[in-house]
């Protein structure tokens, strides 16, 4: 973790699933939300319980090691991804140009596209986005996210459920596509989830679970802070979610949504022309029709607001991250108060190209609460999270890709960061979004939500509010 993160954590976890070779690791960030002026530093000393089940006291020194623990990372773009406790080749990255088996900008492979694949990729780097920075770190760039001995992948943020100023991390040790992977936490308006996919026996080679995070997290969730005791509550036990035909082959990315009854559908495709959505049976996992034809009003919505893209066999698009629940207008404001006009469903979704090297752009969609659930607004410009390696920077040495691309970083979770504030928030309220880096590591960042709301357009072409 870096010197301008939230402090990290006096404990870490590791928990498995049954009968699995995948690991989610966890862990406790705590401390305030420093500000740019007052970044916070690395917290210690710390316990780890390791894989074996024992545990292993630090003081003051990094894992494994009797020297005082310095942070690995620094502001400078040749240190800002590295992994500690990971050589550089091991990892991926070499920070010495000397050193770098590719070269000291890396191998640039345009060469390898067409002409038309070529003139897309180029097109696509000229799209204006709109630049998200940091409220926690000094320099309003993205924190990058490490367990310090562990590599992981896909991580994901949650408020700690009764300790005030703490953040818990989650993420994937292994890249192993058996069993449980590419994993979500979330708060529901009412407890804690996890989704993931693994081979699944509803329908598809590869399918959806689910389950209450308190059953894998019991050292978070006791009895004083919320534990699930009873097999009869829902998702007591992984349950694998079902979905209106067409199944797929391989069915990944769906999340969770909350009526303004708290009750639960699963969200399946935001497609360019095309929704797919269906409430949810929470004592097995099955679920009803499509809902997503009732949305009448979604067609036209979509044919005039969403992102444009080429249509050949190198871009998509794909809904990406859980969902929250915001009201529009400000907690801070004593008039605010939430209604089925003012308080809308928010998902981010993504444009991905593949042009020898995948990159994407994270947009915003907001839908209705109440049934049908029909899309309010949706992002006219993609977010750039500060951080975020441009063409030709040091983040593409380590490897061979097109020299005129950008740093792949894709959004895999948000989550209100105050505690108590579990699926609903306000304009005011702030989001830490998370978000994987070339595969090879994960960051954060957090933001206003406010700020993820601009260059928003809405179906009605209102303000929003109605």
């Amino acid at each position: 973790m870096t010197a301008q993160t939230s402090r990290v954590n006096p404990r870490s976890f590791l928990y498995f699933f049954a009968g699995s070779l995948t690991v989610i690791l966890v862990y406790v960030l705590s401390g305030h939300l420093p500000s740019r002026e007052s970044p916070a530093a690395f917290q210690a000393p710390h316990t780890e319980i390791l894989p074996d089940g024992s545990e292993h006291s630090f003081a003051d020194t990094a894992p494994g090691s009797t020297q005082p623990f310095e942070p690995s990372h620094s502001d400078s773009e040749s240190s800002s991804l590295k992994t500690p406790g990971i050589t550089e080749q091991e990892d991926g990255w070499y920070t010495d140009p000397e050193e770098n088996p590719y070269g000291a900008e890396g191998v640039d492979v345009s060469d390898l596209l067409t002409p038309e694949q070529f003139a897309a990729s180029n097109e696509n780097m000229k799209i204006e986005h709109i630049e998200l920075r940091s409220q926690m770190t000094k320099d309003g760039k993205w924190f990058t996210t490490d367990f310090v001995t562990q590599n992981a992948y896909n991580p994901g943020f949650l408020p700690h459920p009764y300790k005030a100023d703490t953040w818990v991390m989650f993420a994937q040790r292994d890249k192993n596509q058996v069993g449980p992977h590419d994993a979500r936490v979330f708060y529901g308006p009412n407890a804690p989830y996890i989704i993931y996919g693994s081979q699944g026996p509803a329908g598809s080679c590869l399918g959806m679970y689910i389950h209450d995070l308190r059953r894998l997290t019991p050292s978070l969730y006791n009895e004083s802070s919320g534990s699930i005791t009873s097999p009869a509550d829902p998702f007591f036990w992984p349950t694998d979610l079902h979905r209106p035909p067409p199944v797929g082959g391989v069915e990944k990315n769906w999340f969770a949504f909350f009526d303004m009854n708290d009750e639960m559908y699963l969200h399946y495709d935001v497609k360019p022309t095309k929704r797919s959505f269906a409430k949810v049976n929470t004592s097995d996992g099955t679920v009803g029709d499509d809902l997503a034809p009732l949305a009448t009003t979604d067609d036209k919505c979509m044919a005039d607001l969403m992102p444009a893209y080429h249509h050949n066999d190198r871009e998509w698009i794909h809904q990406a991250t859980n969902s929250l629940s915001i009201t529009l207008c400000k907690r801070s404001d004593p008039s605010c108060h939430p209604t089925a006009d003012n308080t809308f469903i928010m998902l981010l979704f993504q444009t991905k190209t593949f042009y020898m090297h995948g990159v994407y752009y994270p947009y915003i969609m907001l839908f209705r609460r109440e049934a049908p659930f029909q899309i309010h607004g949706i992002s006219q410009k993609p977010f750039w999270f500060n951080g975020r390696g441009r063409m030709n920077e040091f983040w593409r040495w380590s490897t061979w890709k097109p020299k005129d691309q950008t740093q792949m970083v894709f959004t895999t979770q948000m989550s209100w960061a105050e505690q108590g504030n579990m699926y609903h928030g306000y304009l005011d309220d702030t989001v830490i979004l998370a978000f994987g880096i070339e595969d090879k590591h994960g960051g954060g960042l957090d933001v206003k939500a406010e700020d993820l709301l601009q260059g928003m357009s809405f179906c009605n072409g209102g303000d929003g509010e109605s």
